[in-house]
């Protein structure tokens, strides 16, 4: 089990700085956009399609800031079973529990798009503007998905360790 743990934490590291990566370079993409928006407007310049252009890499870094939220494990938790529970074996049985729904609803998810993705390849959508086939931005979403759905099963494998083993949480560390 020991194994398992360190060679899922390594992975996980490994593809969690690489999507932090990314994501950071999409907000640098994103960031020069808007400036160049800003000087053409200044010049009175037309800007015909940034705004077209912008949509695609906005649907890539919200779905990967989902995935490095999973990764970073910062995503929205409401933590009010800490102000109640104070045993910690307690804690870790919600933790894996939560893991599991974690893990159901991020299947779940991916089948939903996997269905809207098949439906985006076969009607062949376009942007309007620039003619960029929207197949790229729904594929962020199949993307983001199965990299939240590593970093949850990651999670639940670290939930588990924690909880059969407590100490396995340290050897790493």
């Amino acid at each position: 089990m020991e194994n398992l743990y360190r060679a899922v934490k390594n992975i996980s590291n490994i593809l969690g700085t690489i999507v932090q990566y990314i994501t950071v370079v999409i907000i640098i993409f994103l960031l020069a956009l808007s400036v160049m928006q800003v000087v053409l407007r200044t010049f009175n310049l037309p800007q015909m399609g940034i705004e077209e252009l912008m949509q695609f890499p906005v649907i890539w870094m919200y779905m990967l800031g989902g995935a490095c939220a999973s990764f970073t494990k910062t995503h929205i938790d409401c933590g009010i079973l800490d102000s109640f529970i104070k045993e910690q074996k307690i804690l870790d049985v919600f933790g894996v529990v939560k893991s599991i729904l974690s893990v159901i609803v991020c299947v779940i998810t991916i089948i939903w798009s996997n269905s809207f993705m098949e439906y985006s390849i076969k009607t062949n959508k376009i942007s309007v503007v620039l003619g960029i086939p929207w197949v790229i931005a729904n594929a962020a979403i199949i993307v983001g998905l199965a990299l939240m759905l590593f970093f949850v099963i990651a999670e639940f494998i670290e939930n588990v360790c924690e909880l059969i083993k407590p100490e396995i949480k340290e050897v790493q560390k």
